[in-house]
């Protein structure tokens, strides 16, 4: 009696068990394949860009890891956007994406999109740390904020364009084209209180 009582324990507590426990299960469940994996570190601080502080890190490491598995999904002769979400904060959506974005640019990408909302700090601020490791990199701000301050020191800070997240699907690579051939992409409204 006790080896089915056992039984019907251990059992219950398979059927209950609701937590991924390998990379299969993930593929299995979505059937989209895994491109990396980010592993925790006890090196992740304030600088930011983990990529430019810790570049010999496991963390570093996984991200080119990220980069190249992205690389291989290209389709000929299409550029890529890379979508980063989740609906629960605090998961490293904004660590990944500026990290992720640092090594694109480190390997000759040129432009950053980036919202001004960002989870600890300002996206002004982000701006700013990036200009400071990557001074090669164009910044093309995609916010929900459009009040003058935000704009004016996105700008200052070294945004090369501003669009508002209104914009049209369309326009946002049109944007970024522009940006790449030397011009400051702006919406109507951003343009109007930049000029005011």
């Amino acid at each position: 009696a006790s080896i089915i009582l056992m039984l019907l324990v251990i059992g219950t507590l398979y059927l209950t068990n609701n937590r991924i426990t390998s990379l299969s299960e993930i593929e299995r469940i979505d059937g989209l394949p895994v491109l990396g994996i980010v592993p925790s570190s006890k090196y992740l601080d304030d600088v930011g860009l983990h990529v430019i502080g810790h570049p010999k890190s496991m963390v570093t490491e996984a991200i080119r890891t990220l980069r190249t598995n992205l690389d291989f999904f290209r389709v000929q002769g299409l550029k890529k956007v890379i979508a980063i979400s989740s609906t629960v904060s605090g998961e490293g959506k904004s660590f990944i994406a500026m990290n992720l974005g640092g090594v694109l640019a480190l390997s000759k990408k040129k432009v950053i999109l980036l919202d001004l909302g960002l989870p600890g700090m300002s996206g002004v601020e982000g701006i700013k740390r990036i200009k400071a490791s990557l001074p090669g990199i164009e910044i093309l701000v995609f916010s929900v904020f459009d009040d003058n301050e935000r704009v004016f020191n996105a700008i200052c800070a070294g945004a090369s364009g501003y669009l508002l997240k209104t914009s049209s699907m369309a326009e946002i690579p049109e944007a970024i084209r522009e940006v790449l051939a030397g011009g400051a992409p702006m919406n109507a409204r951003i343009a109007r209180r930049v000029l005011e």
